[in-house]
């Protein structure tokens, strides 16, 4: 991700300055990309320069939180840190309450909500007066997850490290809730927290929410969300299909990526509006983060 970012930092006209922990690393990429790639920390090459304005982090999961807390220190001011910026509640609060304290613009890098297709989803809610209603299902290849080689402690913070993805967008799309009530069952070795989640509750806006995600079964990745003349359900979140006020049919919606700039989905426009774009009221503020692994992530788990 950290090569996508430069990619699209790059393609916005900024020359970015990758950095990565290793030369052999910082080599390969430089060749393959072309980019400024360079074996280093962000702290030791801000303490031979002068701080940028912007940094991005890319990191492991468990690395996000820590290395933003560097940055902090070394005086950057504005950073985009990849989803989804600390692995508890607790660890994103200390890590906002830093950033609070130095005057720093902190952001959660969700680029889905940036797809061509989440964009146009929105377009059209907006529309219709908002969204009714949404489903949402997080479920997990269980399988896959337990032979990747990714550190124990990540795998066991799976929910934050990778569903909130999927949880974002569809209240990204909804509005944030203010009600949830949530049940959780099962285990799985390197999840112990759980194995099955199902919830409902109601967002701000006033739409209804339910989600239900089986980690011990066969599912992928959706968001189906409603309003009075269409059903618009993003399944692969990358695709959207649009049911019509009055018809059983789906139709699949013509999108439109150019904006994308043939780089990875979303990577691009979030950049743009982390840069000072007029979209940067779509990216999610750290505080945000916070409040939502308080009130959502940590009761879906059952915390």
């Amino acid at each position: 991700m950290g090569v996508e970012h430069a990619r699209a930092a790059k393609a916005l006209g900024v020359e970015p300055t990758l950095l990565v922990r290793s030369t052999e690393r910082a080599e390969s990429i430089a060749a393959e990309t072309g980019l400024t790639v360079l074996a280093a920390t962000g702290t030791d090459w801000i303490a031979r320069h002068e701080a940028p304005t912007h940094a991005v982090v890319a990191v492991a999961v468990d690395g996000l939180a820590p290395v933003c807390h560097d940055l902090i220190r070394a005086g950057v001011k504005n950073i985009l840190v990849e989803k989804p910026g600390g692995t508890s509640e607790d660890e994103l609060a200390r890590l906002a309450d830093a950033a609070t304290a130095a005057g720093v613009k902190v952001f959660i890098g969700y680029n889905r909500r940036f797809y061509a297709s989440v964009q146009e989803a929105r377009r059209r809610l907006a529309e219709d007066g908002g969204a009714t209603s949404v489903r949402f299902d997080f479920t997990e290849l269980a399988w896959r997850v337990a032979e990747l080689p990714t550190a124990d402690a990540i795998k066991a913070a799976w929910l934050y490290a990778n569903s909130t993805h999927v949880i974002d967008t569809a209240f990204f799309l909804a509005g944030e809730p203010e009600a949830l009530t949530a049940s959780v069952a099962g285990e799985l070795a390197w999840h112990p927290a759980g194995a099955v989640f199902a919830g409902q509750g109601r967002t701000g806006a006033g739409a209804l929410f339910s989600y239900l995600a089986d980690w011990n079964a066969p599912g992928r990745w959706s968001v189906d969300v409603r309003s009075p003349k269409e059903r618009l359900l993003l399944e692969p979140l990358e695709g959207l299909s649009v049911q019509r006020a009055r018809t059983f049919t789906w139709e699949p919606v013509d999108l439109d990526t150019s904006s994308d700039g043939g780089l990875k989905p979303g990577v691009l426009g979030q950049m743009r509006a982390f840069l000072g774009g007029d979209a940067q009221g779509d990216l999610m503020p750290l505080a945000a983060q916070v409040e939502r692994a308080r009130l959502v992530y940590d009761r879906i788990l059952g915390q």
